[in-house]
């Protein structure tokens, strides 16, 4: 997305293709990372990520929020953990980390989740990715930098 020229600090932000989904008080989001729409998600995301570029998932205060449409519309993810963190490892393996450092796991596309690892306390980072068809999580924590294989 271009930049908006100093107007904006991004405090979440996730990319797929062109597809670019920000928030900086306000949810933006872009196809073609020059234009820009605002849209509207109840609580302040703390993490964006996109699956295939419609696919959102979005870590808030009032709990994981998923949009299949770019981020235009959201609704709930009942029963998903409370996660400060998220991302896709491909389109159906998502990761999540709570505020206590649990690594959680969907294999479902966050419909359902269990408990993988505790990392430590002080969670700051997760990334999830896929290589040669086997998912993997890597968590940073203050203490760590921790790699799983994801199922």
């Amino acid at each position: 997305m271009l930049s908006r020229g100093g107007a904006s600090d991004f405090h979440a932000l996730a990319a797929a293709g062109e597809r670019v989904v920000a928030f900086d008080g306000a949810l933006r989001t872009s196809t073609d990372g020059r234009t820009r729409t605002v849209g509207h998600l109840a609580s302040p995301p703390r993490a964006l990520a996109i699956a295939d570029g419609n696919r959102v998932l979005a870590t808030t205060a009032d709990g994981l929020m998923t949009s299949s449409d770019g981020g235009a519309r959201w609704s709930a993810l009942p029963g998903a953990p409370r996660l400060l963190f998220v991302d896709w490892a491909d389109s159906a393996v998502v990761a999540g980390l709570d505020p206590e450092g649990t690594l959680h796991l969907s294999s479902d596309a966050g419909r359902t989740w269990r408990v993988v690892q505790e990392t430590g306390s002080n969670p700051q980072a997760i990334e999830a990715s896929e290589s040669g068809g086997r998912a993997s999580v890597t968590v940073a924590t203050e203490e760590h930098l921790l790699t799983f294989p994801a199922p």
